[in-house]
């Protein structure tokens, strides 16, 4: 059930966005209404949130909060909405008390549900929402005095990256969310993103990781080389890195990306990636990106990962 989430997840969102991180007009005009009547500011304060953002209204009292994180260290790999309300949830906010009647019951797709009057140490009265999918999860919270028509801007603010986000580490049939490294560099959590440098390719493995508060990324693909047979690579990282990014020469079947701004993340990523041959599972291509000016020890960690991933890669594990 779960791997079918997650590919319903990663379907949905392709038609949903066509592939592409360009904002639409319409998320593009609930931004600007948004921003114009509050001040937003990144936060990254909440469990395995790897977008996070802070809103306080520049007239009055009001405030509100947008959190997307992963499931991971909850009880249940899929847990449900109600299970994060009364649980990460009124923890976050530290409610004392809090109106809530789950609607697990009633709903045939248990996907989201929605809470009122958390009252809060600081006197703040909170309501809220929590919407799952597969591979993530996305929190509403706003204060009591906070419109509902600001309300309802909010749960849409940055809609089309949020569809840019797919099952755990999409395209791969793999789920590595339930298995995340005990040793991950501190910060960091995975990040369930269907962008990658080389799109539209059946990956065994796709996987990326990001530390929300330094803006440092790690991404990387693994792919059978016969699956590349006839594929503009160059038109696929152009699209990836804008059409300003830098090539090196191919040389044994390697060459390097530069001057690369990753559209992953809501906002450009500077990094630099290599794109790569490996005779190793009957010829593969791989692809690895990562921020410049990454700390060696991080750099070393994910890089370790990388090599272990690619010499026990077994094609045959992947088969339908």
């Amino acid at each position: 059930m779960k791997m079918l989430k997650n590919m319903l997840t990663l379907g949905a969102a392709l038609l949903a966005c066509g592939g592409a991180w360009a904002e639409s007009e319409e998320t593009e005009n609930t931004n600007v209404m948004v921003d114009a009547k509050y001040q937003a500011e990144d936060l990254w304060n909440y469990p395995e949130a790897f977008y996070g953002r802070h809103f306080k209204a520049r007239n009055g009292s009001g405030e509100a909060y947008r959190f997307m994180a992963n499931y991971t260290g909850l009880p249940e790999n899929y847990p449900g909405p109600d299970v994060i309300i009364t649980g990460r949830v009124k923890d976050y906010l530290k409610c004392s008390s809090m109106d809530f009647k789950s609607a697990r019951e009633e709903e045939e797709m248990y996907e989201s549900d929605s809470f009122k009057n958390c009252k809060t140490p600081s006197g703040k009265v909170f309501n809220g929402s929590v919407s799952c999918t597969g591979g993530f999860y996305w929190v509403t919270l706003y204060t009591a005095d906070v419109p509902e028509a600001d309300a309802e801007a909010l749960e849409n603010y940055d809609t089309d990256f949020m569809m840019t986000l797919a099952a755990q580490d999409a395209p791969s049939m793999e789920m590595p969310g339930e298995r995340l490294p005990g040793n991950l560099p501190r910060g960091y959590v995975l990040f369930p993103t269907f962008v990658y440098p080389l799109k539209d390719v059946y990956s065994y493995v796709a996987k990326t990781y990001i530390n929300p508060a330094t803006g440092r990324i790690f991404s990387y693909q693994i792919m059978a080389e016969k699956n590349l047979e006839g594929y503009d690579i160059k038109e696929s990282l152009k699209e990836f890195c804008g059409k300003d990014y830098k090539q090196t020469p191919e040389k044994d079947g390697r060459f390097e990306v530069t001057n690369c701004a990753s559209h992953q993340w809501a906002k450009p990523l500077k990094v630099t990636g290599v794109v790569m041959k490996k005779k190793a599972a009957g010829g593969l291509v791989v692809t690895d990106f990562y921020s410049e000016g990454m700390p060696k020890d991080e750099a070393e960690f994910f890089a370790n990962e990388l090599g272990d991933r690619v010499k026990n890669l077994k094609p045959e594990d992947f088969d339908m």
